[in-house]
């Protein structure tokens, strides 16, 4: 074997080890990126899913309905005159919701505030079924929107480029000119 076949045969091994060693780390960074992309997406679902549940939790108290044998008006049975525990899952959960609110749409996160914001401005009391019986319509109305709004949210749950643009475009002002 002659001296020039020997450097071509080494040289050729020596390129094709350099030319595979580059493919593999640029695939291995591609991989890597995209590991992490999925990481973090999946993280972003989960955590949805966890809200989800904090507004199932929230609107439970709502979702049973009580006839009063006295005067026969309805009231929802978060109402009562007695130690409640879902008054207390109501105000946990809207707690949380506050935190977690950027798990889920503004549509869906303003419904919420909507009806807590409802709730304070008519300084309604759980303890006090009077205030159930009289505001027992609006709630429902409150609570209705909630559920449309997760709805429609659930449904498209995975979309989450479509949240974290909106989150994104939060709080810019647009100036068209």
């Amino acid at each position: 074997m002659s001296k020039e076949l020997m450097i071509t045969i080494i040289t050729t091994i020596i390129t094709s080890g350099i030319i595979t060693t580059i493919i593999a780390g640029i695939f291995s960074i591609f991989l890597g990126r995209n590991q992490y992309r999925y990481e973090y997406y999946k993280m972003l679902i989960q955590k949805r899913i966890e809200t989800f549940d904090l507004i199932q939790e929230l609107l439970q108290g709502f979702s049973v309905c009580v006839i009063d044998p006295d005067d026969k008006k309805l009231y929802h049975c978060i109402f009562s005159n007695e130690k409640n525990p879902i008054k207390d899952k109501y105000l946990m959960s809207i707690f949380k919701l506050t935190k977690a609110n950027f798990y889920i749409s503004n549509e869906t996160s303003e419904t919420i505030f909507k009806m807590n914001r409802f709730f304070i401005e008519n300084k309604i009391e759980f303890d006090n079924i009077e205030d159930g019986k009289k505001y027992y319509f609006q709630i429902g109305e409150l609570v209705d929107d909630i559920l449309k709004s997760t709805r429609k949210e659930v449904l498209d749950s995975y979309n989450l480029k479509k949240l974290l643009k909106e989150k994104q475009n939060l709080g810019k002002v647009r100036i068209k000119l």
